[in-house]
Order: C-alpha cells, then structure tokens, then sequence
C-alpha cells in the first residue's frame, strides 16, 4: 500500500539574484513554441525536466512544531508516510511519471489537518527555449534558441543561447533565501486554492541538522507544512496515493536590464490524492 500525503507547496525561486517578487510572477507568454522574451522583467515557464529530492511526507492531527536554530521539527503529532534516509529522486517532464522509492507506511485511520514534507533544497532542471528573437544567454551566446548550462546557479550563469537550439545541460539550482536577496529569511508562507479549499503552506529552511538556517551558507534542506482546506480522511476505504508533480511554472525565465537571459527554478506542486 502506497500511502504519502496530500500536498499543494508552491516554494519560489526567491534568492538573489531572482527578483524579489519571485513569488508572484506571471506565467510566461507561449505562442505556439515561441516564448516571448520578458525584457526588464521575469516569468514563470516549464522546463523540459526537474528533478527535486524527497526524504520524509507524513500527515499530521495538528500542526507540527516548527523547527528552531537549537530544535529539529516536533513532529508528535504526524504519522510518517513515506520515507528514504538517502532521499527520492523524482524526475519529472511533461511526458513521463516517475515513481518515488523508499519507504511507504498506511497511516490509521483518522482525520488528518495538516501535512509535512521534508526534502532537499537544491533543484535540478533542463530546459531549451525558443523566443524567436536574438537573446544573450548570461554564460555566453547569442541567439533565438536559450539552453541551460550543465553547472550551478551558485556559479553566477545559468544559460547560453545560439541560432540553433543547443543541447539543454543539467543546471542545478540552490534555494537558499526566501527574502529575495535583500537579506535572508528562512520562513515564507504561501496559500493555493484547491477542491477541498484554501491551503496554507508554510516552507523553513533548515540546516543538515534539521534546525532552522541563520543564514543562507546553512541551508541544505526544506521542511514544508501545509494546512489542508479541508481535513484528510484515511478510512478503510483507503487503499493508496495518487501522487503527481506539476512543474508548469518550475522555471523563472529572467530578462534583467535588458536582453540578457537568467534562469532559476519556480514554483512546482505536488498533488497527492488518495485512492479509494
């Protein structure tokens, strides 16, 4: 029996040098397979592939205790779903699934009103688009075509473009700051309307110790908490979860000043239903 969680986390892009209203940006404009390049500003895209790495879900009958700079997260009150000590790659594009490996566990029965995730905080994505203009990838390059490079954010470039479409590299992202560069938070909330209602979701940033990050340099993991709209009901009905992950905004294309291409991740959500 596959049992997880019910999800809906929308964790941004939102460290420097993402702009720092990251978190409420516009879906990109697609023509056909032309996106148009948003100069001066940003938008949110699909890549061709994400991956992120997930260690530990779990559904909870009141809200986990949030971690603290001396305190891992008091989980008392939450029943572990799913689990895998060295972590869950899942690869996600628009055209495949992949299955999560690891650990599952049925809760019992009972209403559950809150949902934990604890995963890692760096992401991984591969994308090639074309916006039909002459663009400046910020690693090098100039043409309609723009690719991510096969490294790190952390290195300060992230894409390279030609007249003809390169190949898409590996880039991975580190999420480190929810403050949008202009200092660090490590706390930051963010609410989604679904069919069972209005749900709360609240990110932490945490260090290998599983305690709230001070600063940014600390951060390797993210424990998420969400309030369902509605409670989660495990009867014995329950056979399993249904889980997806959609990245249609996993990328956050960036135009500066100018015509210069930034990329970073975007919001994903994991949505995860039970099945009867």
């Amino acid at each position: 029996m596959r049992i997880a969680a019910i999800f809906i986390l929308l964790f941004a892009a939102c460290f420097a040098p993402s702009p720092a209203n990251a978190q409420n940006l516009p879906s990109c404009t697609v023509t056909g397979t032309t996106t148009t390049f948003p100069t001066g500003a940003a938008c949110w895209g699909q890549p061709d592939f994400y991956q992120i790495r997930i260690y530990e879900l779990g559904l909870c009958t009141s809200a986990p205790t949030a971690p603290t700079a001396a305190s891992s997260p008091v989980l008392s009150s939450c029943f572990t779903t799913f689990s895998n000590s060295s972590g869950a790659l899942v690869n996600v594009t628009p055209t495949s699934t992949s299955t999560l490996s690891g650990t599952f566990t049925r809760p019992p029965n009972g209403s559950y009103t809150h949902g934990y995730i604890r995963m890692d905080a760096s992401f991984d994505i591969q994308a090639v688009v074309d916006f039909g203009v002459a663009i400046t990838g910020d690693a090098g390059g100039n043409g309609q075509f723009c690719a991510t490079i096969t490294g790190s954010t952390s290195g300060g470039t992230s894409a390279t473009c030609a007249g003809v479409a390169p190949a898409a590299g590996t880039l991975q992202i580190p999420l480190t700051d929810f403050d949008g560069g202009a200092g660090f938070s490590a706390v930051a909330s963010a609410t989604s309307t679904t069919s069972s209602g209005t749900s709360t979701v609240t990110g932490h940033f945490m260090t290998a110790a599983d305690q709230l990050a001070t600063a940014a340099a600390g951060v390797q993991r993210l424990f998420g908490v969400q309030t369902f709209g509605t409670p989660v009901s495990i009867v014995n009905a329950t056979t399993g979860m249904d889980i997806s992950f959609r990245v249609t905004t996993g990328m956050t294309l960036i135009g500066n000043a100018g015509p210069t291409l930034q990329i970073e991740s975007g919001p994903f959500v994991i949505d995860i239903t039970p099945l009867p």
